[in-house]
């Protein structure tokens, strides 16, 4: 079966050059997954024309709002308007359910459900531990990203025989070689155009000269800042853009 998968938001979290902010669309034999659900992600979804309700896992590379942050709007929707057949599960690093209920209560005071409407499932995906769910194989590990006193990961998806690797927000580090290891496609964060790329987030610079160590078959530069977008000239891998769908 082929897997394909939709960007629905490559930008950073400024939203720069107009894109929306980090969330991916996977569908494969098992159903539909997102890698990511940042603050654009509901909005993304809907423009697509696709049922928020459809999606039945979502999996989170570190706990920044611009990758999770409108999770809080899902489950309000899903609690008034979706199928309450319809099961969400929501994987992340250590400490995310917890982080993920102080979201929402910040965000709407008293509204977070002990029991929601539809099954809801808050799973801890633990870095350098792979689990199997539902036929997929999730495997996550750290990255070069400061994200609080929850860990920044790199995902790593393997489904029907295909292989997507996603560095989420990470300066130069060895994990993502070991994430792009052989995949058929790998997301990688590209913010800066140039600099050393070790505090936090990618450059451009870095990354060209670290790009012979990376072994994916396709690689799509995402969380593009100002400086990323504006370039003409040719780079070191080719640019995502929302709305790019990708068959694998």
């Amino acid at each position: 079966m082929t897997v394909r998968l939709t960007v629905l938001g490559c930008g950073d979290a400024f939203s720069d050059g107009g894109r929306m902010t980090s969330a991916y669309l996977v569908e494969d034999r098992a159903g539909r997954l997102m890698l990511d659900f940042g603050l654009t992600a509901l909005t993304s979804l809907q423009r697509a024309g696709i049922a928020p309700d459809s999606v039945e896992t979502i999996v989170l590379s570190h706990l920044h709002g611009d990758h999770f942050g409108a999770l809080p709007v899902l489950l309000l929707w899903r609690e008034f308007h979706g199928d309450p057949a319809h099961p969400l599960t929501v994987i992340g690093p250590p400490g995310m359910p917890a982080r993920l209920r102080a979201l929402h209560e910040a965000m709407y005071p008293g509204s977070w459900r002990t029991a929601w409407r539809f099954p809801l499932e808050l799973v801890e995906l633990a870095p350098g531990e792979p689990m199997e769910r539902g036929g997929r194989r999730i495997t996550s590990l750290p990255v070069n990203h400061d994200a609080g006193a929850e860990p920044a990961t790199g995902l790593r998806l393997e489904t029907d025989g295909r292989v997507i690797a996603f560095s989420g927000d990470s300066g130069w580090c060895e994990s993502l070689v070991a994430l792009a290891e052989g995949a058929d496609l790998f997301l990688c964060e590209c913010n800066l155009w140039s600099g050393p790329g070790e505090g936090g987030h990618m450059s451009h610079e870095r990354l060209a000269a670290e790009l012979p160590r990376l072994s994916a078959r396709r690689i799509l530069l995402v969380h593009m800042g100002p400086e990323m977008l504006s370039h003409s000239g040719p780079l070191a891998a080719e640019r995502a853009e929302d709305g790019m769908v990708i068959a694998l």
